[in-house]
C-alpha cells in the first residue's frame, strides 16, 4: 500500500511520539499523540497512521482512550485497521 501511495506522489512523514511526564497516564500519551497528527495533517489530507493495535481503536478501550478515539473524535471517517503480527518477541 505505501509503495503504490509513494508513487502517486511525495509523502509527508510526521513523528508523532513524544516526550511525556512521568505522572502522565496511558490516556494522556495517546492524546498527545493525536494532537500531534491533528496539528501537521490538515482536515482535507488523506492521513495513514501507524501505530501499535492498542493506539488505533476508534473507541475507548480497558486501557483507555487511545489516540485512534482521539482522532475520530475530530476526523469523521476515521477508521481502524488491527494488524495480526507474527510470532516473536520484544523488550519495552
Amino acid at each position: 500500500m505505501l509503495a503504490d501511495r509513494a508513487a502517486a506522489g511525495p509523502l509527508e512523514l510526521t513523528l508523532f511520539d513524544g516526550v511525556i511526564g512521568a505522572d502522565w497516564s496511558w490516556s494522556q500519551r495517546d492524546e498527545a499523540m493525536a494532537r500531534r497528527i491533528l496539528a501537521t495533517s490538515p482536515p482535507s489530507a488523506r492521513t495513514l497512521v501507524v501505530a501499535g493495535n492498542a493506539h488505533t481503536p476508534i473507541r475507548p478501550t480497558e486501557l483507555g482512550v487511545p489516540m485512534g478515539a482521539r482522532l475520530a473524535g475530530q476526523r469523521p471517517g476515521t477508521r481502524e485497521i488491527q494488524i495480526s503480527y507474527g510470532g516473536g518477541s520484544f523488550y519495552n
